[in-house]
C-alpha cells in the first residue's frame, strides 16, 4: 500500500462498531474498502472485465426496483414508484428525485428544460408530461424520445446541477501531502 492508501485505510478504520464500507470510483473501476470494528480491512475491486460484473449490475438494478415499489402501500402507489425509477434510469439517472412517493413521476430534468425551452410554469409542464400516455412504461418511451431532441438534450445538460464533490478527509489529505512531497524530492 501507498503512504496515502496506508492513510485513508487508518482514518476509516477508526472504530466502526460492526463494519464500515466505502467506495472509491475511478472510470469504471470501483474499489469497495470494508473496515470491520475489530480492526480488519478487506477491499474488493470491480471492473467491466470482471467475471461477475453483469450479474453485480442485474442484481443492484434488480434491488433498487424492488426497494421502490415495496415500501408503497398499494399496487398502484408501487407501480408509480417503480415507473419513476425505471423513467430516471432510462434517461441516465441513478437516483430520482420526485416530489413524493405517491406521485406520478415528473419528469425531472426533463420537465425543467421543457418549461424552460417553452416558457411555461414547471407544473404545468410535470401534469402535461405524467399524462402523456396511461402506460407508465410508454410515457417513459415517450420522455426518452423527447430527451434524444438536439434542443431539449442540450438544455437538460445546461441546467443538470453538478455532481456533487466528494469531501477529503484532513488526516488523508496531509497524508497525501506529505506522499507527492516524497515524490517531488
Amino acid at each position: 500500500m501507498s503512504d496515502v492508501q496506508d492513510a485513508v485505510a487508518a482514518e476509516e478504520a477508526k472504530a466502526p462498531k460492526k463494519m464500515k464500507i466505502s467506495e472509491h470510483r475511478e472510470g469504471t473501476r470501483a474499489e469497495f474498502t470494508i473496515v470491520f470494528g475489530n480492526g480488519a480491512v478487506h477491499s474488493f475491486e470491480l471492473t467491466p472485465d470482471h467475471p461477475l460484473y453483469h450479474d453485480f449490475a442485474v442484481h443492484g438494478a434488480r434491488q433498487k426496483l424492488s426497494d421502490a415499489g415495496s415500501t408503497k402501500k398499494d399496487v398502484e402507489g408501487a407501480e408509480r414508484a417503480v415507473a419513476g425509477i425505471i423513467e430516471a434510469l432510462e434517461g441516465g439517472e441513478w437516483s430520482q428525485r420526485g416530489t413524493g412517493g405517491e406521485s406520478a413521476p415528473s419528469g425531472g430534468l426533463l420537465a425543467k428544460a421543457l418549461a424552460n425551452l417553452y416558457e411555461r410554469d414547471l407544473l404545468e409542464v410535470q401534469a402535461y408530461l405524467s399524462n402523456l400516455h396511461e402506460d407508465p412504461k410508454e410515457r417513459t418511451k415517450i420522455h426518452n424520445a423527447m430527451r434524444l431532441d438536439p434542443t431539449i438534450a442540450a438544455e437538460i445538460e445546461r441546467i443538470r446541477p453538478p455532481k456533487k464533490e466528494k469531501k477529503v478527509n484532513e488526516a488523508a489529505a496531509s497524508a497525501a501531502a506529505q506522499a507527492l512531497a516524497g515524490l517531488a524530492g
